[in-house]
């Protein structure tokens, strides 16, 4: 993710760490353009979101948090449980998180982990949902769903 001069990345698996590296160097940039790292609670395989500031993620085992993107200090944190592959994703004024169980929870960005609504799909959610025009696609390995 790009935001404001600062790239974000997961590093993946391993030892997954989030990181946060300002873009304006060149070479090896480690020492010198590294704003901040986070190195818990950071998933392997679902990738970040960035909106307004804040960088939200689920852990491959079911937590999700909050970053802020300037410090990398974390707003919040919370177990919505389940496994994760899917990346979550924003629709509307909602950030959706898809679990391997078919279970989305719906939480509002912003500094509170306030879950708006958990519902629950046939299959397991492996895939990161698509946005069309303004309808969210939804891949399980049991059907494909068009959420308008």
């Amino acid at each position: 993710m790009y935001a404001e001069g600062v790239v974000y990345f997961s590093t993946g698996f391993g030892k997954p760490e989030l990181w946060a590296v300002n873009v304006d160097g060149s070479g090896d940039v480690t020492d010198t353009h590294v704003e901040w790292t986070v190195k818990q609670g950071i998933p392997a395989k679902p990738s970040p979101l960035i909106h307004e500031g804040l960088i939200y993620v689920v852990s491959d085992n079911g937590v999700a948090s909050c970053f802020d993107a300037k410090t990398g200090e974390q707003a919040w944190k919370k177990r919505i449980g389940g496994a994760y592959s899917a990346s979550p994703i924003l629709a509307g004024n909602n950030l959706y998180f898809g679990s391997h169980e078919g279970k989305v929870t719906v939480i509002r960005p912003g500094r509170d982990a306030e879950v708006v609504a958990e519902n629950q799909v046939d299959g397991k959610i492996m895939a990161s949902p698509a946005i069309v025009d303004d309808a969210m696609i939804l891949r399980t390995d049991k059907a494909i769903y068009r959420i308008d």
